[in-house]
């Protein structure tokens, strides 16, 4: 049997292993992405690994639940370690070589430069290359993806095909001082390029005219992703700003209409898990047709008694028009 899937299927009795990220789980401000990380953990914990959870980031070495511990770079023993899981280009280059590698990728970097990594590419390609001459499995969120590591590097690596998804359990709802005067839309996530900026202000202002507004929960990270940084119109959107993973789903409770945008204009750097979250609190989607699981999003709005239109997309790679199909779907 493929080792990938022997570690992913089958139990374990104490055999250690690492997943390895650039952030500190232990951090307040608690985000989606620690939320895989921890439920990694504890799914792996359960089968009878024991898990460490290996941060780049300065912390001191803690235990947070039976068999899973926080960890460190500079305390982590990697030859004790079974399987060692890397979470996305730049944290291979705290890893050292070890024979049962599998990395995650959000998105591949290939040799064409896109807006969204144009900053970094060089970085990332440079990472993403050790990760080519060490990976015993690539982790992809979708089909285009996939295709894409195939295309660049060819088949000696295993590529699995593993989506995105969201929590069964959902928090308990909390009171937030949000408003709700109109009917409401949410864009929940980071703010992440200079196209969503203008998409949320043009959706904004739309929207206004028709008697709704735009609620925006996420931090905004142009200024990272960008040559600086790109502010929302405080005009025509309400701006919650970035809140704790738990807090995210009163705003999605408040909400009428979830809204999915794509990044960029490939489609293999558009797949959202946003989506999943809009889903199972029963909301509709409005997004975009290059968003890569916008499947998911035609079969579940379908099933809604007052939204039996199944495509909510833009048909055109205009801003302006892109901005009025999704207002005009609601």
């Amino acid at each position: 049997m493929n080792a990938f899937i022997l570690f992913m299927t089958a139990k374990s009795i104490n055999k250690r292993v690492a997943i390895v990220y650039t952030k500190n789980p232990l951090k307040k401000l608690f985000s989606m992405d620690l939320i895989r990380w921890y439920s990694m953990a504890k799914a792996l914990a359960e089968r009878g690994y024991i898990v460490d959870m290996v941060t780049s980031e300065g912390t001191e070495p803690r235990q947070i639940c039976d068999n899973v511990s926080v960890v460190p770079i500079a305390d982590a023993e990697w030859q004790s370690y079974y399987a060692v899981k890397v979470c996305y280009q730049r944290t291979i280059e705290f890893v050292p070589k070890h024979d049962f590698t599998i990395v995650r990728l959000a998105r591949v970097v290939g040799k064409d430069v896109t807006s969204r990594d144009s900053i970094h590419h060089g970085e990332l390609l440079r990472c993403q290359n050790i990760i080519a001459s060490r990976a015993c499995a690539i982790i992809v969120n979708d089909e285009a993806n996939r295709k894409r590591w195939i295309d660049f590097y060819g088949r000696k690596t295993p590529v699995y095909l593993i989506p995105t998804g969201c929590p069964q359990d959902i928090p308990d709802i909390v009171s937030v001082p949000f408003e709700k005067k109109y009917p409401t839309a949410l864009y929940i996530g980071q703010l992440s390029s200079k196209r969503i900026i203008k998409m949320i202000n043009s959706i904004g202002a739309l929207l206004v005219e028709k008697g709704w507004q735009l609620a925006v929960v996420g931090p905004n990270k142009t200024s990272y992703y960008c040559d600086k940084k790109y502010d929302l119109n405080l005009n025509v959107c309400n701006y919650v700003g970035p809140v704790n993973y738990d807090i995210s789903w009163a705003y999605i409770e408040l909400s009428d209409v979830g809204v999915a945008l794509a990044p960029g204009p490939h489609i293999f750097e558009n797949e959202t898990s946003k989506l999943y979250f809009y889903l199972r609190a029963g909301l509709p989607v409005a997004c975009e047709s290059r968003i890569s699981n916008l499947d998911v999003v035609a079969k579940e709005n379908a099933k809604k008694k007052d939204y039996e239109k199944t495509v909510v997309a833009a048909l055109s790679p205009e801003r302006e028009q892109e901005a009025k199909a999704i207002a005009e779907f609601l």
